[in-house]
């Protein structure tokens, strides 16, 4: 069989493709040339596969792809592209795992080769591009996610379409740019680790090798990895280290391991590839680095990272890293003779002093190289100056930590040439380990580095950059010299106190550039303090000005001032948004009423932040707000992201508290082992690198870090622990909720809340760190017994052990609130367990006040109207007002309907569709309804019959009758072709004269209306004012005919306070979990 057919430009024919006998499976590679006459001029026969694709190329060679299937455990499918002469003989040969796609023979003679790969085990799907030179030069490598079945082109303006489906069986079109730029740096390092609790001691060793390629917005590292020693049975914790220069750190991304792409080469070798998206950036001239974590600790040990002992460089990096820092070779006439006073400075970026024995610097021409022998030591993280005589250092202010080497000769023998030379840096194996050239000469630096007038030097800046070219350098005049000025800087802290919080001044980052500070003298208030660092209480609010004044070993004097503001603040609570709610696991980022409210709610604070009044004349502007939990209604990744898309929007930081139903999915438990929850909320509210489409922004995470000195309990990293200051207050945040599934009614994890260690331990820590300064606990379980029972007695006692004589100010809460269940919040007798005000004070633990805010999810809902954004203004260090809302402050409602849907499928006509509308709200209101096809209806009953099969969404809209306050909520209904039958209960015809079976959600009842879908079934009393007795969870989808209670024995009696629920065995279509009501 054939797959290509090209005829040559002197009009003879390859024909490409494979062999296939009746008595095997597998085709054999098969491509023949034949003349115009059919006549075969060669052939050539391979192993197992096919030939896809033959071109004829400009030079009148041809390019062949083919397959080649190497079996079970080798490997699977790869694609073979060979480079063959007009005699068929082969160029040369590639291989490439993935199933052959395309080739294609660019405007530049250049080659693009395209394969189908599934990595990690077809966790996705991908299109591996590859674009080689005619010499088999690979220029470079691109992956195109979730793609196959690709074809390509290229445009005139010399870029690419590829085009394929998706794994949605949808087309999918790129387009990429005519060159893919990027930066290629090779890597060979050999490692040590360890897997065991000490980490010092290397259990076993290994050797990375391979490139990172560096393109404009992500990063591809790839290579072969070896191990000997025992091997990490678990998938580490991967990240990305980006560096600013040699020796910090400038950022840093978490790398799922499911990005990495693997094969196992031996029993101790795989091959990997890794491609990370919008990577940290490296900056003067910086690279990146590996950390891997497994079970908390550090994986590699005694690396020579410049910056952590436990990061492993991707780059080869001198044992010893010195840097060539200053060159001063134009000696001016005040400053000696040229070239007898030329001098070199040398930095050492090492933490430990260098022995510069049998150390060489050098200078080269074309015909050989001089060298002068080092003697002496450089400091650790110090300098060294080199020069030809001693009499250079009469002439310059040296440092007194700068170590003074004096060669005895000139710099390579002759001097440093002032139109143009080089310098060699060597250490005692004969190794390079720096140098650089200047002015006419590029044997280093090509372009080398400017010449410099006479008096000035060629600096490095920063000191640590090192990109090994002229950019390392800049003309300057010399850093040796005069006595230069102290430079002081003030920090303190807190930012933004009140008035009588202590404010610490620190200025221990001022720096001499030449010597050392040796007096610190501040100016507050009136009032004159000396010393490095000191304290100041501020009495009254206003603008003061802090000056420093800074004098150094040689008696020079600097100053600097800065102005800090003392005034009281706020801040906002919100809390339980329940972003997904009545959607969970098929939360895909709806807009609902929810996520409108919420928005409402982000405009009040942005317009109002600044409003807020303190006293008659006196502002406390809003400085942050808190969300107290369950920002999510147990939902996959999307109810996260868009409450993170909607709080992006506020103009003041946000600090997220992790709740109960922020836990995940029951279905990712069931596919992972694992609350996903805990990983979406680091990912998405604690990341550089948040994984939302729509809110990828890392702005509010920054602004927790920079201006609310946030951390988090890295320890313990599933426990949303965290702490963080403004104002001279410290709050504390608590993660209480538990990680255990939630058995009986709902989904998720228990609603109880759980004092382990870890938060205990968290909360002791951070008030023994504090001491006798102000605190604010914010949690989402309130610490307090409520009806929910969230802390048992026992658990309440611990606490109030910890914050005994601790000056705890308030806890802030959410969680108690009410919500719609089944139907029962409309019954009369559980009226006032759903409908309630949870703006609450409950009683003080120790002397500290509990508190909870109404939840966004239930809103003002009630007649009269209720808060939902509680404001609590900071005076003073011990005094807050925590009894403000929008309401009380300019009369905002946010007017809460809560609109819901249910359907359910008429059994007597093919498309017909019960809908039942409801609202949690004690408001007057309207019902609206879209159904999806262009028709439309209200009421809180509706009917509708729909003209074809297909898939719906239908629109609930309730309105205030007193106002023009709308929220909607969609619901999507599929309309099948064939009918569908709805079960019924059926009961004893005695059981239905004392009670009723009644459809939570519908209000039907059960034994009359039937069900296609899960709903609870209400069992009541048949009187004039029903009793509930139980409840059942039903199942109707699991029951092949009407489900079957007849032998059901209900026995319930008011005045005994009896209720008894009895079968011998249940249906299966009944849940295990059933609900007994006790009569009053």
């Amino acid at each position: 069989f054939a797959n290509s057919f090209v005829v040559t430009s002197n009009n003879e024919c390859l024909i490409g493709g494979g062999t296939k006998s009746s008595s095997s499976d597998y085709a054999t590679r098969y491509l023949v040339k034949i003349n115009s006459f059919g006549e075969k001029i060669w052939e050539k026969i391979g192993l197992s596969g096919y030939f896809t694709q033959v071109l004829e190329l400009k030079e009148k060679n041809y390019l062949a792809l083919s397959s080649f299937s190497a079996g079970i455990g080798q490997g699977g499918e790869w694609s073979i592209l060979q480079k063959l002469n007009p005699d068929g003989s082969l160029i040369w040969e590639i291989s490439q795992l993935g199933s052959p796609q395309f080739i294609l023979e660019t405007i530049e003679e250049n080659y693009l080769f395209g394969v189908y790969q599934t990595p990690f085990m077809g966790q996705w799907i991908q299109i591996y591009l590859t674009k080689y030179d005619k010499s088999k030069n690979k220029l470079w490598g691109l992956e195109l996610r979730d793609l196959r079945h690709a074809s390509a082109i290229q445009t005139k303006d010399g870029g690419y379409l590829i085009v394929g489906k998706n794994s949605s069986e949808n087309l999918s079109l790129f387009k990429l740019s005519s060159d893919i730029k990027f930066e290629k740096k090779d890597f060979e390092i050999y490692f040590e680790y360890n897997l065991n609790e000490n980490i010092k001691d290397a259990e076993g060793q290994g050797k990375a090798k391979g490139s990172i390629l560096i393109f404009e917005d992500r990063v591809k590292v790839e290579g072969e990895i070896s191990f000997e020693g025992i091997l990490p049975t678990k998938i580490p914790q991967i990240y990305l280290i980006a560096t600013d220069g040699l020796k910090k750190e400038a950022g840093s991304t978490t790398v799922p391991f499911s990005l990495i792409n693997y094969s196992k080469i031996n029993d101790k070798s795989y091959s990997f590839s890794v491609l990370i998206s919008n990577p940290p950036k490296t900056e003067n001239g910086g690279y990146y680095e590996l950390f891997l974590e497994i079970e908390g600790k550090p994986f590699f040990i005694n690396t020579n990272s410049k910056i952590n002992k436990h990061y492993l460089p991707l780059i080869n990096l001198p044992e010893k890293l010195v840097l060539i820092s200053e060159l001063y070779y134009n000696v001016a006439k005040d400053k000696g003779k040229d070239p007898e006073n030329e001098w070199v400075i040398l930095y050492n970026l090492e933490k430990e002093e260098i022995d510069l024995s049998d150390w060489k610097i050098c200078s080269k021409n074309e015909s050989q190289e001089r060298c002068n022998d080092l003697k002496g030591s450089i400091p650790a993280e110090g300098f060294a100056i080199l020069s030809p005589a001693s009499s250079t250092f009469s002439f310059w202010k040296i440092p007194k930590e700068m170590t003074k080497i004096v060669l005895g000769k000139k710099f390579g023998s002759y001097g440093l040439n002032n139109h143009g030379d080089n310098l060699i840096l060597k250490d005692e194996r004969g190794e390079i380990i720096d140098a650089m050239s200047y002015g006419n000469d590029n044997s280093i630096f090509d372009p080398p580095c400017p010449k410099v007038k006479e008096g000035n030097s060629l600096l490095r800046f920063p000191q640590d950059k090192d990109t090994n070219t002229c950019k390392d350098f800049i003309e300057s005049e010399p850093t040796l010299g005069k006595n230069q000025f102290p430079i002081p800087l003030i920090t303190f802290s807190p930012k933004n106190p009140v008035k009588g919080a202590k404010v610490k001044f620190d200025g221990s980052l001022s720096i001499d550039p030449d010597g050392e500070i040796i007096k610190f003298e501040w100016e507050i208030a009136s009032t004159t303090l000396s010393g490095t660092a000191t304290e100041f209480v501020f009495n009254e609010n206003g603008e003061y000005e802090i000056t420093l004044i800074a004098t150094d070993n040689d008696g020079a004097t600097s100053s600097t001032s800065t102005t800090i503001k003392v005034e009281p603040f706020s801040f906002a609570i919100i809390t339980d948004l329940h972003i997904g709610r009545h959607y969970q696991e098929e939360y895909e980022g709806q807009e609902y009423y929810l996520t409108q409210r919420l928005r409402n709610v982000v405009k009040w604070i942005n317009e109002n932040k600044d409003e807020i009044k303190c006293e008659e004349n006196e502002t406390c502007s809003i400085k942050f707000l808190a969300i107290l939990g369950d920002i999510t209604e147990n939902t996959p990744l999307a109810g996260f992201c868009k409450a993170k898309e909607i709080l992006d929007e506020l103009e003041i930081p946000y600090v997220p508290v992790f709740g109960n139903h922020d836990v995940g999915t029951d279905e990712e438990y069931e596919k992972f082992s694992r609350w996903k929850g805990q990983d979406y909320f680091d990912e998405v509210f604690w990341s550089m690198n948040p994984p939302c489409e729509n809110a990828s922004s890392s702005k509010n995470f920054e602004l927790l870090l920079k201006e609310l000195n946030f951390q988090r309990d890295e320890l313990h990293k599933d426990y949303k622990n965290f702490s963080f200051s403004f104002g001279g207050i410290n709050f504390i945040g608590l993660d209480f909720n538990s990680r255990e599934r939630f058995m009986k009614f709902g989904k998720g994890v228990g609603a109880e809340a759980f004092l382990t260690w870890e938060n205990e331990n968290w909360l002791k820590l951070r008030l023994e760190e504090i001491e006798e300064s102000p605190a604010i606990i914010f949690s989402h379980h309130p610490l307090t017994e409520d009806f929910t029972k969230a802390f048992s007695s026992k658990e309440l006692d611990k606490i109030k052990m910890i914050i005994e004589n601790k000056n705890v100010l308030a806890n802030f809460g959410g969680h108690i609130h009410g919500w719609e269940i089944y139907g029962f919040e409309k019954l009369p007798r559980f009226e006032k367990l759903f409908f309630f005000d949870a703006n609450k004070e409950y009683p003080p633990l120790n002397t500290t006040p509990i508190l909870t805010t109404e939840a966004l999810m239930v809103g003002s809902n009630q007649e009269k109207p209720k808060g939902i954004i509680r404001i609590v203004k900071v005076l003073e260090p011990n005094e807050i007002k925590y009894q403000n809302w929008e309401t009380t402050i300019d009369g905002t409602e946010f007017i809460a309907l809560n609109p819901t849907i249910d359907f359910e499928y008429s059994g007597e006509s093919i498309g017909c569709v019960f809908f039942k509308a409801h609202a949690f709200t004690k408001k007057d209101y309207t019902f609206t309804w879209d159904f999806g096809d262009g028709n439309f209806g209200s009421g809180e009953w509706e009917s509708h019959c729909y003209s074809k099969a297909g898939d719906y969404e239908v629109t609930l809209i309730a309105k205030d009758k007193k106002g023009n306050v709308e929220e909607k909520i969609t619901r999507k209904i599929k309309i099948k072709e064939e009918a569908v039958y709805p079960r019924i209960i059926k009961i004893k015809e005695e059981a239905k004269e004392k009670i009723e079976l009644i459809w939570s959600s519908l209000g039907k009842k059960a034994t009359e209306f039937g069900r296609t879908m899960k709903d609870t079934v209400l069992i009541q009393t048949k009187k004039l004012k029903p009793i509930p007795v139980g409840a059942v969870i039903v199942q109707p989808e699991k029951a092949t005919k009407d489900i079957d209670l007849t032998e059901l024995v209900i026995d319930s009696d008011t005045e005994k306070r009896k209720s008894i629920l009895y079968m011998s065995q249940w249906p299966e279509a009944i849940e295990k979990s059933k609900i007994l009501f006790i009569p009053k």
